[in-house]
């Protein structure tokens, strides 16, 4: 219970500081929207698949290259202090803790690769996601869901950008999980997507 609440913690802190980068980055703070960034990817590895999005709002700003650099500027020592990390406690820097999970197996620990996990055909994955009926988007969180159905047309009226963002990133959170496993199938449930969840409430 301790490892689930300590699990849970981290994926809402982490979209919090995903959505405080996609707040910064549409206001044109491109230095908290960079650190923001990094942050909430060292501490949630799925977000890195919001880079598009990212990379989106800095080309669509009023000066891309300004914004690109101080973007990178500032999530660059994020970055290579968790690489040098990594490289120092499994070999590599780009050898992840996802990498080298323990598990009991037959009364005995074993280090296993989450990647296995990546197993499941998107399309059942992308159902479950959806629709399962105990953890599912609508079935979990309904609201979120009913305002992203009903309130996308005003949402893109009045912030084009934001919206496009917010879809490419909720999109690629999908994407990601359908084929793996623990969102859904292994009782993961919508922890994964609380990002999607905070990005509704915009």
């Amino acid at each position: 219970l301790a490892d689930w609440s300590y699990s849970y913690s981290i994926d809402v802190f982490g979209a919090f500081l995903l959505i405080v980068a996609l707040l910064a980055a549409i206001k044109q703070w491109n230095l908290l929207a960079g650190f923001m960034f990094s942050l909430s990817v060292v501490g949630r590895l799925s977000g890195a698949v919001t880079a598009p999005a990212f990379l989106y709002l800095l080309l669509t700003g009023k000066s891309p290259l300004k914004s690109s650099v101080k973007f990178a500027l500032a999530a660059a020592p994020v970055f290579l202090l968790f690489l040098l990390d990594n490289w120092r406690m499994y070999g590599g820097p780009f050898e992840l803790s996802y990498f080298h999970q323990a598990y009991i197996v037959d009364g005995a620990l074993a280090i296993r690769s989450q990647k296995r996990l990546f197993s499941v055909n998107p399309l059942e994955g992308l159902t479950a996601i959806f629709f399962d009926r105990q953890l599912g988007f609508f079935v979990s969180y309904p609201v979120a869901a009913i305002s992203y159905i009903l309130g996308f047309g005003s949402w893109r009226r009045k912030q084009p950008r934001l919206a496009i963002a917010c879809v490419a990133m909720g999109t690629a959170f999908v994407a990601f999980y359908a084929p793996y496993s623990g969102s859904i199938h292994n009782g993961g449930g919508m922890r994964h997507f609380h990002p999607l969840i905070e990005l509704s409430a915009i």
